[in-house]
């Protein structure tokens, strides 16, 4: 487990795009989700993607579990998703 520094207050007061900033720097990883589109930017696409983003995201760093990991759909425009 690895526990961001700041508090649950500290957390709340970040913007979306810093949160998701913490959550890479914690735990190593993008927020997982599955892009509805591509291209995609991994480290600020869970923002979108996900309404509870903010909920969970502070949710993880507080308590130092990342959330699990998530299964991506191939995608559509690369060539080898035909093969």
């Amino acid at each position: 487990m690895t526990k961001n520094p700041c508090t649950a207050e500290e957390l709340e007061a970040l913007s979306n795009d810093k949160l998701a900033e913490a959550y890479n720097e914690t735990f190593g990883e993008c927020y997982p989700f599955d892009p509805k589109y591509y291209p995609v930017s991994f480290l600020y696409g869970g923002i979108e993607a996900d309404p509870d983003f903010r909920k969970k995201a502070i949710k993880a760093l507080s308590s130092g579990v990342p959330l699990p990991p998530v299964e991506l759909a191939p995608d559509p425009d690369d060539p080898d998703f035909l093969c």
